[in-house]
């Protein structure tokens, strides 16, 4: 795919982000919650399932959908979407001033360690721009700029809801997280609060899995990533090379070639990868790469689990518990 022909993409590299982020420094310690309900759902018998459902729903939700990529495919792209529509969904109607605010992500992503406040600017810029969210005035107070999701945000909103939850359910012999979503108008509130909550209570899966955070912090990396997991996986050859041409990856995902060999590269570095064919035509699967894909996933159903199982036993709109 020719360079002119691509759709732009903020900034294809490895994401600025300040120090002590996601993936910086030394691994975090885990909240033995954490490390004990992921350990305990990698031994559950439908774990695989999940993660092969988990991969296949992330990749193809962004597949040959260029908006979707630029406002979702990267951490901090989604986090401050997830927050944005936690504000939107759990804001008090009788409060005019309460909801989503270009300040209140600002606070989010700085509690977070995800982007600068001149970074949320431009991101929630991008979103604007794209159409998934908007600037409505507050007659109230003028000095408030309250952000509302349009018919695209919501929609988006709704999907990576399902895209998260449908695994997981797999995961649950519990509530029906599914059935909630469609019956309880404010579940997906409680659930994008309880997810929040999790992060300005200092909860990071992936600072366990830095070579994961690495790649998550550039468009589309985590969706190729479970492209090149799901190639091992559903091949019965009992090879541990792969076939998957870096203009195909790019192609989907609307970045370019050259961004899909620096990451799949940079996965080499790490040790995830053997390239022994230029192009990806012939890439070897690591049992490192393996082991990493199930540990981060299991960390992230943990996290996902949790909030769900908040957000079903609870009634009402949640709340973001900003004095954390």
């Amino acid at each position: 795919m020719s360079e002119v022909s691509r759709v732009a993409t903020p900034r294809e590299e490895e994401r600025d982000l300040p120090a002590g982020a996601p993936g910086d420094g030394p691994m975090q310690e885990l909240p033995g919650w954490l490390a004990r309900d992921a350990a305990t759902l990698r031994a559950h018998p439908a774990f695989q399932d999940a993660l092969r459902t988990y991969a296949g729903l992330m990749t193809r939700k962004l597949e040959n959908a260029p908006d979707r990529v630029r406002v979702a495919s990267e951490e901090a792209l989604l986090l401050i979407g997830i927050a944005l529509s936690a504000m939107h969904l759990t804001r008090d109607p009788a409060d005019p001033r309460s909801g989503a605010t270009l300040t209140r992500a600002q606070v989010f992503a700085a509690g977070a360690g995800l982007a600068s406040p001149s970074r949320v600017a431009a991101l929630i810029g991008l979103k604007k721009r794209m159409g998934h969210w908007r600037q409505v005035d507050v007659p109230e107070d003028r000095r408030i700029k309250r952000l509302e999701p349009t018919g695209k945000g919501e929609h988006l909103a709704g999907l990576y809801a399902r895209t998260t939850l449908t695994p997981v359910q797999l995961l649950s012999s519990g509530a029906d997280y599914l059935t909630l979503l469609q019956t309880d108008p404010d579940f997906q509130g409680r659930f994008a609060a309880g997810a929040v909550n999790q992060y300005l209570g200092g909860v990071r899966a992936l600072r366990a899995t830095p070579d994961v955070s690495h790649f998550m912090r550039q468009v589309a990396g985590r969706q190729i990533m479970f492209r090149l997991w799901l190639a091992f996986v559903e091949q019965d050859n009992g090879s541990r090379i792969i076939t998957c041409p870096y203009e195909r990856l790019a192609a989907s995902f609307t970045v370019s070639r050259g961004h899909v060999r620096r990451m799949i590269e940079a996965g080499q570095a790490r040790g995830l990868f053997v390239i022994h064919a230029p192009g990806g035509q012939a890439i070897e699967i690591l049992p490192k790469f393996v082991a990493l894909q199930e540990m981060a996933g299991s960390l992230v159903f943990a996290q996902i689990r949790r909030a769900a199982d908040t957000a079903a036993a609870t009634t009402g709109r949640g709340r973001i518990a900003w004095d954390m």
